[in-house]
């Protein structure tokens, strides 16, 4: 009885311990998102700003030996900045912290072309494979996904005594036929450039004969160049949203390597998914109506879909998906209904084919929300955003159970009379707001 009693109560102590380390490892990762955030959106340069919104993946397990019940975002915030000098340093520079060329200096600049959303998870050491994409892939559990931190700079010139191996592509490499800022011959949306996509490289700079500059002004004339009326869904720069590969692992074995420490040229949250981002004007829902809440823009779960206990059932097996719809500006308009509305003509004649754009193809079909702000539109970004996501700890140790409310409409599902269904949810969900200057 005594070695019993004494096993439980080791044992007791030591989940509690286990489980009090994963809610520091969540807090700390969250901590550090957190401090990237705040630290870089208020170097935005007003030259671009983009929050695109996929359609959430289907019904995904949280942990590999979960249920499937809960659809994951993979929402992407892009954007131009301007920092102090040399306030970006290259990840992919050969020359970086090697103690053998200490004349050297890191290739650095105080621009870049951010990007916080989700990367490619890439889990194999040493041995380069096909990377498993976001959305085709349904055995990649929440807690495998990655998240990324990307920024590309943006250099005049390259340092002196910079490597030959080392050949950053410039401005005319990238407005090519089938490049970033170009559309591909097939009219199929642009890709994000080769380097960028697979880690190797996170420079783009200029020639000293080039007609174009590697810095944000020139960038955003490109883009100011483009229209979304013809073609919304696949603009020729929407290369600059795309993932790029997050390795899992790090070795510092063979520069060649998909994981070694250099590739990504980013910072890395492994275990961080279901990223939502919505925006606020700072303006309220309905002020003469009496609702003086704050009203926010994005995707959102269809709150009129009927979540009944059959829909629940199937959803393990890949059943229907609850369908996201996008909640725009432009559509808080006062068409003669008596709703109220603030949109003011100008904000109407500036919206169009530019900023907040979605696909919207039917009543039970899933939206692809994107909303950009680019230098003829910068008047009326957003005052604030808020970032809502889930954090996995290494072991699987946080774990509750909840009531769940997929269609978020208030109402725990299923719907109508039948009980709540009560599901084990892994994790900790955050959720951070940061104003934009």
């Amino acid at each position: 009885v005594v070695i019993v009693t004494v096993s439980q109560i080791f044992t007791i102590s030591s989940d509690a311990s286990a489980r009090a380390a994963a809610n520091a490892e969540v807090i700390a990762a969250s901590g550090a998102l957190r401090e990237a955030l705040t630290d870089q959106i208020p170097k935005m340069a007003p030259y671009l700003f983009v929050i695109d919104s996929p359609p959430p993946t289907t019904a995904r397990r949280e942990i590999p030996t979960g249920p499937r019940f809960a659809r994951i975002r993979h929402d992407r915030l892009v954007f131009m900045t301007q920092g102090e000098v040399d306030e970006y340093q290259s990840f992919t520079d050969p020359v970086r912290g090697d103690p053998d060329t200490p004349d050297r200096r890191i290739t650095s600049s105080s621009q870049a072309l951010v990007y916080f959303g989700p990367g490619i998870p890439f889990s194999k050491r040493i041995v380069p494979v096909q990377p498993q994409s976001l959305e085709s892939s349904v055995t990649l559990s929440a807690s495998e996904w990655v998240f990324l931190h990307r920024s590309i700079l943006l250099v005049l010139d390259l340092p002196s005594n910079v490597s030959a191996d080392w050949q950053p592509p410039t401005l005319d490499q990238l407005t090519t036929a089938g490049d970033m800022f170009n559309n591909p011959v097939d009219s199929t949306a642009a890709v994000l450039y080769g380097d960028f996509r697979n880690g190797s490289m996170d420079v783009i700079y200029s020639l000293p004969t080039s007609i174009y500059a590697a810095n944000a002004q020139t960038i955003s004339n490109f883009i100011l160049e483009k229209s979304l009326t013809d073609n919304p869904a696949t603009p020729s720069y929407g290369a600059i949203w795309q993932p790029s590969v997050a390795p899992r692992t790090a070795t510092l074995e063979d520069r060649n390597d998909f994981d070694f420490y250099t590739r990504s040229g980013s910072n890395f949250i492994p275990r961080l998914a279901d990223f939502r981002i919505e925006w606020t004007d700072g303006r309220r829902i309905d002020p003469l109506g009496g609702d003086e809440r704050t009203r926010w823009f994005g995707l959102r779960p269809d709150p009129n879909f009927n979540v009944n206990n059959s829909f629940l059932d199937n959803l393990d097996a890949g059943g229907t998906q609850i369908p996201n719809i996008a909640v725009r500006r432009q559509d808080v308009v006062d068409y003669g209904n008596g709703s109220y509305a603030d949109s003011t003509q100008a904000e109407i004649d500036a919206f169009r084919d530019k900023i907040e754009w979605s696909n919207v193809v039917g009543p039970d079909a899933d939206t692809h929300y994107r909303a950009i702000w680019r230098a003829d539109t910068w008047q009326y970004r957003p005052k604030a955003l808020r970032f809502t996501y889930r954090i996995y700890d290494a072991g699987d140790r946080l774990k509750h159970t909840a009531e769940i409310d997929l269609d978020e409409d208030g109402d725990m599902d299923p719907d109508g009379p039948d009980d709540p269904r009560i599901v084990t949810r892994f994790g900790r969900q955050f959720s951070i707001v940061v104003p934009v200057p």
